[in-house]
């Protein structure tokens, strides 16, 4: 999400206030991306996320959360600050634009809650 879209939505006062301690990158993407899924776990939101811990069966570059409510999907991929896409990830997002969805890419948990609160209107 380009900055400019997440000062419009009041997220980055908000974002440096929700960055925890400093991690090493993984950790912290992943800290991210935890606090994110107990978030949605604590909704009952159905949404698919590989298990980080595992060697992953979903297809390599396939976006971080795939989330469904009320007949859509939403489709997110967490990123640092400054992180670009692998050419995987690059590609698996050009075949979904194609099929007619949208990855977005997201930087903190709190991010993620306001987009996906957002996208399916709550």
């Amino acid at each position: 999400m380009a900055p400019a879209d997440r000062e419009a939505l009041g997220l980055l006062e908000a974002a440096a206030q929700a960055a925890p301690p400093a991690a090493p990158e993984g950790r912290l993407e992943l800290a991210r991306q935890d606090r994110f899924a107990a978030w949605l776990t604590e909704c009952g939101w159905l949404y698919l996320r590989a298990n980080p811990a595992k060697k992953s069966c979903i297809r390599p570059g396939w976006p971080d959360f795939t989330i469904f409510h009320a007949g859509r999907v939403l489709l997110l991929e967490f990123k640092l600050e400054g992180e670009t896409s692998s050419p995987p990830q690059a590609h698996v997002a050009a075949l979904l634009e194609r099929a007619g969805f949208s990855r977005l890419e997201v930087h903190t948990a709190l991010e993620a809650i306001k987009i996906t609160e957002q996208f399916f209107g709550l």
